[in-house]
Order: C-alpha cells, then sequence, then structure tokens
C-alpha cells in the first residue's frame, strides 16, 4: 500500500560540500566504487516517493529519501522566493534515482557520483552516497533547469555555474531562508590556486577545454564573482543590472565591456577587487516572503520487475543500450506483462533495426495499458525511425503517416507533452512537406519548455522551411551562446547557410522547398 506523509517544510541540518570542481562539473569525481550485477541490483530494497514536482526511485530508506525529496522542493520554492524567475510549473516531470552504490552500466565508472540530463519528455538524474550532500548536485543542476525556462535570456558559461553554485548553498529553516553561505573548498582553492585571468573566464564557451585544475579555479572564480556581484554590493539593483548584461550580450557585445557597461565595474581592476571581498565574504539571511507549504509525499515499495524496468530506461536514456536490454530482459522474465519494460525491450529492438520484432512489443504494451500516453508516443517514434532507414520514398510516407496517427492518439491522451509536439511536428520536416504543420507543432512545444536545445533546433529549420528566417535567426544565435565552442562553430555554419539560403529564394519569383534537416532531426 501506498503510504502518504505530510512533512512540515524543512531542510537538511548538515551541508557538507566536496571540492568544487567536483560538484560543478555535473558529474562529480569520486574514488572507484564496486559494481553490483544488474540481476542483484533490482533485489534489493526499493523505495519510491513522489511529491508535486519530483518522483524519487531510491534504494535508500524511506526516511532517507523523503528528507532529500522535502529538500529539494524547499529549495525549489526557495528560489522562486530569492530570484525574479517568478512561479514556475514544470510541464514535465523529474524522475531521481538513488543508487545504492556506483553502477558503471548506468553510466558511474567509479568516478560519479550523480548526473542530471534534462529531456523533453522528463528529466533524469542519478545520484549514488558519497561524502558528497546528495541534494548539492541536484539543486545545483535544477537551478539551471528553472533558470532556462524563463524567458529567453542566454546565460555565459560563468554565470550560468556561478549562479546555480550560490543558490545549491540555499538552506531553509523553517520560515527563514539562508543565502549566499561560503564555500569554503572554494575559498580554500582562491586561496592558495593560480587564478585565471578574468578575461579568460568572462569570455569561457563551456569548460571542455580546460584542465582539471582550471576547471577548478574556473568555478571558484565564476561563484565569487557571482557572489560578489548579488550580495557584495549593498544599494546596487544587482537584478536590474543583471538584466542589462544578458542584454547587451544578446546584442552581439562582447563579454568584457558588458560587464563594464552593466555593472560600472573596470575588469582590469575587479580582479584585485574580488581577492579582496574573499576577506570579508559575508552570508545573508532573509525571512521566507510566504509560509512554506507542507509536501504532501506518497511512498510505497517498488516491485523488482519495475526496478529493472525503470533502471532499463535510464540506461535508454544513456544510451547505453546493451546494459537496457539487460536490465529490460530481466523486467520481463519476472514479469512478461509489464508495460513499461515491453515499450523500453522494443526501442532497444528498433536501436538494432529488428524492426518487426519491436513492433510486437510496442502493441504489446499499448493492449495492457491503452490510456497511457508515452506507449503511443514510443510507438510513433519507432515509424519515424524507421522511416529514417527506408529507401522507397511511398514506404516513408505511410510510415510518417503511421507515426502521425499515433502521435495524434498520443497527444489526445496527453496533449501537453513537449517531446510529442515536437517529434510530429519534426515528420512534417522530414517528409519535407506542410512546414506550417511543423512550426505550429514546434512553436508549441518550444512555449512549454524553452530551454531545451533539440525543439529550438527543429524550431529554427521549420520557420525556415516555411520561409520565416527573421523567427529561425534569434533560435539559432540562442543555441549558439549556450552550445561549446565545437558546437556552436556547427550551429554557426546553420545559421550561415540560413542567410544564404534565404537570400537565394528571396531572388526566386517561383518558391523551391527547403531541404530536409534529416540530419539534425533524430528522434
Amino acid at each position: 500500500m501506498a503510504r502518504r506523509r505530510s512533512n512540515r517544510a524543512r531542510a537538511s541540518s548538515c551541508f557538507q560540500l566536496a571540492r568544487l570542481v567536483t560538484l560543478l562539473a555535473t558529474v562529480l569525481v569520486l574514488s572507484s566504487a564496486g559494481s553490483v550485477s544488474a540481476e542483484e541490483l533490482w533485489q534489493r530494497t526499493w523505495i519510491e516517493v513522489r511529491s508535486p514536482h519530483f518522483v524519487f526511485v531510491s534504494a535508500l530508506s524511506e526516511s532517507s529519501t523523503v528528507d532529500l525529496l522535502v529538500d529539494l522542493e524547499n529549495f525549489r520554492t526557495a528560489v522562486e522566493q530569492l530570484t525574479n524567475i517568478g512561479r514556475f510549473e514544470e510541464r514535465i516531470p523529474t524522475h531521481i534515482y538513488v543508487l545504492p552504490h556506483a553502477v558503471p552500466e548506468l553510466g558511474f565508472d567509479g568516478k560519479f557520483v550523480g548526473y542530471f540530463l534534462a529531456g523533453m519528455r522528463a528529466n533524469y538524474a542519478a545520484i549514488i552516497p558519497s561524502r558528497i550532500k546528495l541534494n548539492e548536485v541536484l539543486k545545483h543542476e535544477y537551478t539551471h533547469f528553472l533558470i532556462h525556462n524563463r524567458g529567453n535570456l542566454i546565460y555565459p558559461t560563468w554565470f550560468d555555474e556561478g549562479f546555480a553554485q550560490l543558490l545549491s548553498t540555499v538552506r531553509v529553516h523553517d520560515a527563514e531562508i539562508e543565502f549566499g553561505r561560503p564555500i569554503e573548498d572554494a575559498l580554500d582553492a582562491l586561496k592558495d590556486g593560480k587564478w585565471l585571468p578574468l578575461d579568460t573566464v568572462l569570455n569561457a564557451r563551456g569548460t571542455g577545454g580546460l584542465t582539471l585544475g582550471q576547471r577548478s579555479m574556473f568555478y571558484a572564480q565564476s561563484w565569487l564573482l557571482m557572489h560578489f556581484l548579488l550580495i557584495g554590493r549593498p544599494g546596487t539593483d544587482s537584478s536590474a543590472e543583471i538584466t542589462s548584461f544578458l542584454r547587451l550580450r544578446e546584442s552581439g557585445v562582447a563579454p568584457v565591456p558588458a560587464v563594464e557597461r552593466a555593472f560600472h565595474l573596470g575588469v582590469s581592476t575587479l580582479g584585485l577587487t574580488l581577492r579582496r571581498y574573499m576577506q570579508r565574504l559575508h552570508h545573508t539571511k532573509s525571512t521566507s516572503l510566504v509560509a512554506f507549504p507542507q509536501i504532501q509525499t506518497i511512498s510505497q515499495i517498488v516491485p523488482p520487475d519495475r526496478v529493472a524496468a525503470e533502471l532499463g530506461l535510464l540506461a535508454i536514456e544513456l544510451r547505453r543500450h546493451e546494459a537496457a536490454q539487460r536490465f529490460l530482459a530481466g523486467a520481463l522474465t519476472i514479469n512478461p506483462t509489464n508495460a513499461m519494460a515491453l515499450v523500453g525491450f522494443g526501442d532497444v529492438l528498433k536501436q538494432q533495426m529488428r524492426y518487426t520484432e519491436a513492433e510486437t512489443y510496442y502493441q504489446k504494451a499499448i493492449a495492457l495499458e491503452p490510456t497511457n500516453a508515452l506507449h503511443e508516443l514510443d510507438y510513433a517514434e519507432y515509424f519515424v525511425t524507421r522511416a529514417g532507414t527506408e529507401v522507397n520514398l511511398a514506404r516513408t510516407y505511410a510510415l510518417y503517416a503511421d507515426a502521425r496517427r499515433h502521435f495524434a492518439r498520443s497527444l489526445a491522451l496527453d496533449p501537453n507533452n513537449p517531446e510529442t509536439l515536437a517529434v510530429n511536428g519534426m515528420t512534417y520536416l522530414l517528409a519535407n512537406d506542410a512546414p506550417e504543420k511543423a512550426v505550429q507543432n514546434l512553436e508549441a512545444a518550444h512555449a512549454l519548455i524553452p530551454s531545451q536545445p533539440e525543439i529550438r533546433l527543429l524550431l529554427a529549420h521549420a520557420y525556415a522551411a516555411n520561409r520565416q528566417p527573421e523567427k529561425a535567426r534569434p533560435h539559432l544565435q540562442a543555441l549558439i551562446a549556450w552550445a561549446d565552442t565545437k558546437n556552436a562553430a556547427a550551429l554557426k555554419e546553420e545559421l550561415d547557410k540560413l542567410i544564404k539560403t534565404t537570400a537565394a529564394a528571396a531572388s526566386q519569383t517561383t518558391p523551391t522547398k527547403q531541404a530536409s534537416p534529416h540530419a539534425h532531426a533524430q528522434p
């Protein structure tokens, strides 16, 4: 039986921080840990705990899992009050898996303690017990998700990471929010290490090209700079300045002059200013503007077949299809009617291009759970994938038609799933047909989850195909700003092609169809 518990809003009393670089890299460094076989993993006792915004599937005790969930819910409320993002209702769920220890098949090769995957139908996070407070990982990454889904502002890497780390230290005690607590590991790194030039920090596009030591320093300096901008300058309107800075960057102003103009600071002397600020670093406490709500949670034991199915789907999200097949086969051995496992196994067979076999698994799942919108979505995506490998043009169009029927069924069951809308819209691009329908579906998907880059890229292509380049351009520019150096170059090439194609089309009296963006639109 599921048990419902009411928990007074509270935060965990102990926040132990690991070295800053490990926390901010999303997947954090840890000493080697022993692996566990798939069979042993799903035979453990697992608990599911649900709240209004999160679903935890955990190998920890119920009380420990509830504490993690309530802390995360309180954090979410605190972020709304501490920032100007306003009320944000997620259109997709966030699934969090708390594994008993490092599982190589699920992305933990002995070096990681957590990761966060932002998807189109759901967010997926996985963490393992360690000396790091588990929710610090989740808070940092969940901050990215909340902020990126508010408005269309583009956040530079130092701003994005520094702001998320600053907020990840938020603590809630009854009606009081503690904000801006100094991070000792970051301060130690800044006191003892060699600082990066500030223009290097401000101009950074991702951290992939930095060494481990440089990355640690980059995160430490980003956190300190954000702490100074938001807390260390009493009397300034930091919110207005930040908005001004982001607008300047979007208009093409280079990072260093944008910082100087928006914050009225000289970058040449900012390093010295930050070093002095370190000596007097303080944090603030603010009383909650509204009472923190009681968090309603529902707990239940998860049966072994569902544990195996859940972990199999997580492996699919990680593109570890061999591992997924082992987990899903285990689930179906225990329970041949587990619809989640049937769909997942169909996805594995689809990746192997064993289409006839895969189709039977989707059909079985839908027969067992005919009102499950995700089953219809997965079956529709099966047809899209199959169409992409079909050489016969008539058969390709027939497969897209099959896909759209199942997308329609999925939307009838759940009209607000961004992935259903996005991939349905994508079919009109792949078929080089009815671009206005592609725009309609992709605009709706983007409105539901603005931060999702795959949707923005598809929407840009849809606008281009529909001869609306002026609408495509800002989406590509946003993606360029968010991307790392390598991907930014590829996107810049996309933007250049768009401009050239638009100019060529404008000179023609007879419209021609745009090329299909098949290479960029895999489901």
